[in-house]
Parts: C-alpha cells; sequence; structure tokens
C-alpha cells in the first residue's frame, strides 16, 4: 500500500514507512523482511492514551523500545547514520590522529611533572618601605645675628646644590668688607715694599694701585736717604785711608832721614874725638838727629790715629747698615702680622657676605623652616632652615615579617619597586641587603623626633617585624618624568632573592604540612 509523500511529511519521529520507502532508502525487500518487524496496521496496536500527533498512518510502523540493539553493530555505518546518527559516531573506527592522542596527553602530563621537579623558580621575600637619607640633615643657619630678607623655598619644595635659598640683609656685612678690603690693598703694598728693602731688591710700583704707588715713593726716598748715608761713610774711611797712605809714607822716608843723620852724627863724634873735627859740629850733628827721629815718631802715631779713625767709620757704617736692616725687618715683621690679621678679617667679612645668601650644600629637600617673617632677626647659630640630603645618601628601609626573616642574609640582591610608578612600565632600582635589625620591633615603637626626620621605624601590618637596610646600587628607572627625583619618603616594594626552588618543592611544602599535621587534634 503506497502513501502520499504528503503523509510522509507529517509522520511521527520514529515512525519509518512501508518497504516500498524503505527500497527507495536502499533497503531490500528481504533486508525489510529479516531486520525490520512486521508492520502493524490494526488501530487497537496503538495505544489509545497516544496524542493523535503520533498516530500511525496504514503502511508504516513504530520500532519497539526494547527492540535488541545487536542489528546495529551489524548495519553499514552509511545506512546507520540514517538509522541513528549517535550510534553511527560511536561506531565509526577511529582516525589515525585520535589513535595517539592518548599518548601526547600522557607524555605531556609527564614532561609537565619533571618540569615541577627541575624547573627552578626564584624565592623572593617582599618587604614593604620607602626611602631614607643616610646623611646627617642639613641644618642651615646664620653666621652672625642677621635680619631676613627673603625666604626662597618652601616646605617640600626640591632644591639642587647651590641654589640659593634665602637672603639675609647685607648692610652690615658690605660697610665692613669695604673697609678691609682698602685696609687690606695698603697692608699689602707696604709688606711688598718692605720686602724688596729686607732683600735688597728694587720695589716694582704697580701703576693701577695708588697705594703701590705711594709705597713706591716711600721706597725711593728711604733709599736714597740709605744710600747717602752709607756714601758719606764711604768717603770718610777713603779720605782717612789716603792720609794713612801718606802717613805710611812719611814713615819710610823718615826711617830713612834717621839712619843717615845717625850715620852723620857717628862721624862727627869720632873726627872730634880724633881732635880733627869741632863740637859744635857735633852737636849739630845731633841736633838734626834727634829732629828726624821726632818726626819719625809723629808720622808714626798719626799713621797710627788714622788706622784707628777708620775702623771706626767702618763699624759705624757697618752700624748703621745694619740697624737700617733691622729696622726694615722690625717694620716687615710687624707688617706681615698687621697685613696677616686684616686679610683674616677681610675673608671673613667675605664669608659673612657669601652666607648673606644662604645656599644648599647638596640636593636636599626643604624639610622645616623656622618660624620668622621677612624683616625679623635670627641670632647667630640658630637653625633657620632644615634640609635632607638626597641623591647618593637614599637607602632602603623595608619592614619584614618574623615569619620571613630566617630566609635573608647580608649581601642578597634585591629589585626595588618604586609604588608611584609600575615597574614593567618604568623599571625600578638595584639593591644589596646591608643590615638586618639585631631585634624584632614592635607596632608603634617611633618617636616624635625619628618620624620627623623620616627614619621612623616602619610597621608590618599589626605584627611584630624586624627592620632591613637595603643600599641601592644603580637606578633603573627610565621614561619617567623629568621632574621626578627620589627623595626620602617615597614608598617603595623590595623583592629580596633568596634562592631558588621548584615548582614540585613549592607544592609539596604545602601538602607535606598538611599531611604530617593533620589529623591528629586529641579532640
Amino acid at each position: 500500500m503506497m502513501v502520499d509523500d504528503n503523509k510522509h511529511d507529517q509522520l511521527p519521529k520514529g515512525v519509518q514507512p512501508d518497504g516500498k520507502n524503505n527500497i527507495e532508502n536502499g533497503l531490500t525487500q528481504s533486508d525489510e523482511n529479516q531486520t525490520l518487524p512486521k508492520k502493524n496496521t490494526q488501530a487497537s496496536d496503538i495505544d489509545n492514551g497516544q496524542d493523535d500527533d503520533n498516530h500511525v498512518p496504514d503502511g508504516y510502523y513504530l520500532p519497539e523500545a526494547d527492540s535488541d540493539d545487536s542489528f546495529q553493530a551489524d548495519m553499514p555505518i552509511a545506512l546507520l547514520e540514517f538509522h541513528s546518527p549517535t550510534s553511527a559516531v560511536i561506531n565509526m573506527p577511529p582516525t589515525a590522529s585520535a589513535q595517539y592522542i592518548t599518548w601526547l596527553m600522557g607524555g605531556l602530563a609527564t614532561f609537565s611533572f619533571i618540569g615541577m621537579c627541575f624547573f627552578p623558580l626564584d624565592k623572593v621575600v617582599s618587604a614593604e618601605g620607602r626611602l631614607i637619607s643616610t646623611e646627617t640633615p642639613l641644618l642651615v643657619q646664620p653666621l652672625e645675628q642677621s635680619i631676613i630678607k627673603s625666604i626662597d623655598v618652601k616646605e617640600g619644595d626640591f632644591v639642587t646644590k647651590g641654589q640659593v635659598i634665602a637672603h639675609l640683609d647685607p648692610t652690615l656685612s658690605d660697610a665692613d668688607i669695604d673697609n678691609l678690603k682698602v685696609q687690606v690693598g695698603a697692608d699689602k703694598a707696604e709688606y711688598d715694599r718692605l720686602r724688596a728693602e729686607a732683600d735688597g731688591k728694587t720695589y716694582t710700583v704697580d701703576p693701577s694701585d695708588s697705594y703701590s704707588v705711594e709705597q713706591g715713593n716711600l721706597f725711593l726716598k728711604r733709599k736714597l736717604e740709605y744710600d747717602a748715608k752709607v756714601a758719606g761713610f764711604d768717603q770718610k774711611i777713603a779720605e782717612q785711608q789716603a792720609q794713612l797712605k801718606n802717613s805710611i809714607a812719611s814713615i819710610a822716608v823718615l826711617r830713612g832721614r834717621v839712619k843717615v843723620a845717625s850715620d852723620v852724627h857717628q862721624m862727627r863724634t869720632k873726627l872730634q874725638q880724633e881732635e880733627v873735627g869741632s863740637k859744635l859740629s857735633t852737636l849739630g850733628s845731633q841736633d838734626t838727629l834727634m829732629d828726624v827721629e821726632n818726626r819719625l815718631i809723629t808720622a808714626q802715631q798719626t799713621a797710627n790715629a788714622t788706622a784707628k779713625r777708620i775702623e771706626s767709620l767702618q763699624s759705624e757704617r757697618t752700624a748703621y747698615i745694619e740697624n737700617w736692616k733691622g729696622t726694615v725687618y722690625k717694620e716687615l715683621n710687624a707688617a706681615i702680622k698687621l697685613y696677616a690679621r686684616d686679610e683674616g678679617d677681610y675673608k671673613k667679612a667675605r664669608l659673612r657676605k657669601n652666607k648673606v645668601m644662604l645656599k644648599a650644600e647638596q640636593d636636599s629637600i626643604v624639610l622645616s623652616i623656622t618660624k620668622g617673617s621677612v624683616g625679623s632677626v635670627l641670632n647667630a647659630g640658630v637653625p633657620f632652615i632644615t634640609l635632607i640630603p638626597v641623591g647618593t645618601g637614599l637607602e632602603v628601609e623595608a619592614a619584614v615579617s618574623g615569619d620571613e626573616i630566617g630566609y635573608l642574609k647580608l649581601g642578597d640582591k634585591a629589585n626595588i619597586k618604586f609604588n608611584t610608578f609600575p615597574y614593567t612600565q618604568y623599571g625600578g632600582a638595584e639593591a644589596i641587603l646591608t643590615n638586618i635589625s639585631a631585634d624584632v620591633f614592635q607596632p608603634g615603637d617611633m618617636t616624635q623626633e625619628t618620624n620627623r626626620l623620616g627614619n621612623a621605624p616602619l610597621t608590618f601590618r599589626d605584627k611584630p617585624f624586624f627592620r632591613a637596610r637595603l643600599k641601592i646600587e644603580k637606578y633603573t628607572l627610565h621614561n619617567v618624568p623629568n621632574f621626578f627625583h627620589p627623595t626620602p619618603g617615597l614608598t617603595v616594594s623590595a623583592d629580596i632573592h633568596v634562592g631558588k626552588r621548584t615548582v614540585a618543592q613549592y607544592l609539596l611544602n604545602g601538602i607535606v604540612p598538611q599531611l604530617t599535621n593533620g589529623m591528629r587534634d586529641p579532640q
């Protein structure tokens, strides 16, 4: 019995057409008789309570729900896809790639386990901290009592080395430095002139210096006086030396005449004894001899006196020269002391003038400014502005939990991450662990003074902690704003490298304590 196509389209799910349609779907009549149940066209076989939508028209049948599925295993895949797509998928033979999935997954699991056992991971102790200054705070204060002229910075400002941070009234210092400058110029010119006189050199005049010109004129005047006095002694000595030479020459002549007169007198005496000569002649020769001897004695006395006068003049000349030099050295010594004193006062005056402009000695942060205003008086030595040095004098002070302190040792390397900048984008710094506190700190262990200076210990949540110091060896910051400078107080995170371990060790460290310590509660 044939069925309309329209009726075929309206069949309920699971209802199959008769043999003709089975043949059209690729089944032979013999296959239908062998594999398919007989068709039942009796209306009584249909459940009375079934919906009209499930009514099976004539020529069609419903497969039995509890029919044996063994026939599906022998059915060709092409036919099984129409009978039951799910069974067709289940009964399809595995592909070549699917046969190695098990081995692939097993290999991945094996290699993952091996990697977990041998691949090292860094062990890091993380600690929160901040930058602190290792140098003593700089106290800017006036050298002497001064009046505030201006305050050029505010608390919290960053100042560079040499930057002027305040001005004091320069009136007194300017007056002192002007007077001392004049005095030092005069002292130096006098010192140079006396030094030239003492060394016997000519004083060189600086035409552009009025004090030097004045001392040059004085040098010429004193030199003329000295030269004239020495020349007078030299002239007198020369005259006496000439007179001495004349006396010596006269003595020589008179000695010859004495000899001649003596011989004449002897001859006259002999002739008188022989009664050849007269007594008068003898007395005349004797008189001549006595006169010549007297003149010889006078000449000798004159020569001796002249020699003594020469020695006296030479002594006077030497005494004058030595006295003049002594006076010069005495004046030079006094000039040296005066010049040194005035030069020292002048340097002090210049220092006071320079201290009128208060400058920062290092790159620093202005921590505090003494209460005062423009026009108020500052006493000498009273702190005016307090600066905290920055730059090379910065270290990291970090708080380390007592649970992790046992991993740390001096010399451990650390990465410093600035909380204000993402580490992956801007970098940070490299540091080394230099100090670990010998004892634990309790929360709140800080004083107002240490907190004000930025050196107060950091609290670690509300538990005891150890304080660690890390020396910054190199900054790795890059692409940060130009105005940024590391300053005390910046909060940072320190990742301290304490060793390596594997993933398996990490997992076992969490599992083994649970296995060894668990289930031992007495309750």
